[in-house]
């Protein structure tokens, strides 16, 4: 690897060894981890079982996904593709969630999905199939706040259980809309971009051919891989990563995780704006960088 490369991976390294007990530990059944539980659960339910919640939830994603995704691309390609793909949400209603309640089906009712759709071009297709393996999608902070993550298994059942995911439905089903939204509008704007980009290195130098000393651009899978690790940048950067292993180290604890229970979000959200603040002032690039940006936009 390159130097530049090596230091960013170090780091990731450095922070993963550092959370290796919280990912490899299976359920804590400690009494205090119990007590706990049940509290988070009782807050949860009281807190964010309401419709406006949900509401609120998808409306708080908008304002802040949205400028974030406008800004790369533009605002109003940005309004119009999320728009588009809202719609394609709510096209998907009839079928998932109408037509098996009017047949008494009530078992196989299910939630409005893009990613589901069968109506996808191939390349969305292929790009909402790799978000569903890899969890992109389902990351949920409603997930987070019933300890799901933190179960062996991967089957909830029984009345209790039941009685849960229908509390929280509403809830963990904005979460998901939020997601699908932001990572199908995020990559289909990125892929359109990088298919006509030039290849650029960690510090955003173009990438040139050593003969000819024409820039390189993407090949089609290369171009769609980086429409995917896009993607992904954006929704965390704007709607969070809420697993418990991506939890800030020092809210792991069963006191700390009732007492910090709806902090993550304020976390993030004071991070990305601190982050673009620092971005804004120019803060990381030198006095001769800033130069010679500002002659190549002038050219």
């Amino acid at each position: 690897f390159s130097p530049e490369r090596q230091a960013i991976y170090d780091d990731y390294i450095k922070e993963v060894g550092k959370r290796i007990e919280t990912i490899l530990s299976t359920e804590d059944t400690s009494t205090a981890a119990k007590v706990a539980g049940k509290l988070s659960e009782s807050t949860f339910y009281f807190m964010l079982s309401a419709p406006f919640t949900a509401m609120l939830n998808i409306i708080g994603a908008t304002t802040i996904a949205m400028p974030y995704i406008g800004a790369r691309y533009g605002y109003a390609k940005a309004n119009a593709l999320m728009l588009k793909n809202l719609g394609k949400y709510t096209a998907t209603a009839p079928t998932r969630t109408f037509a098996p309640i009017a047949k008494g089906k009530f078992l196989e009712t299910q939630f409005p999905s893009i990613v589901e759709s069968e109506k996808l071009s191939p390349i969305l297709k292929r790009a909402a199939d790799l978000f569903v393996a890899d969890g992109d999608i389902t990351i949920s902070l409603t997930n987070d706040i019933n300890n799901l993550a933190e179960r062996p298994s991967g089957l909830y059942t029984g009345r209790y259980e039941n009685v849960k995911k229908v509390l929280s439905g509403l809830f963990r089903q904005s979460e998901r809309l939020n997601r699908e939204v932001v990572l199908m509008t995020t990559f289909e704007l990125a892929y359109e971009k990088f298919k006509n980009a030039d290849k650029t290195d960690l510090q955003g130098v173009i990438e040139r051919d050593k003969t000819t000393g024409q820039p390189i651009k993407y090949t089609d899978e290369e171009a769609f891989q980086a429409a995917i690790a896009e993607a992904r940048e954006v929704a965390g950067q704007t709607l969070g990563d809420f697993s418990r292993q991506m939890k800030p180290r020092y809210f792991t604890s069963p006191a700390l995780s009732v007492l910090t229970k709806f902090k993550q979000y304020a976390v993030l959200a004071t991070y990305v704006v601190m982050r673009n603040l620092y971005l804004s002032i120019g803060a990381p690039f030198s006095k001769s960088e800033l130069a010679e940006y500002r002659a190549q936009l002038e050219e």
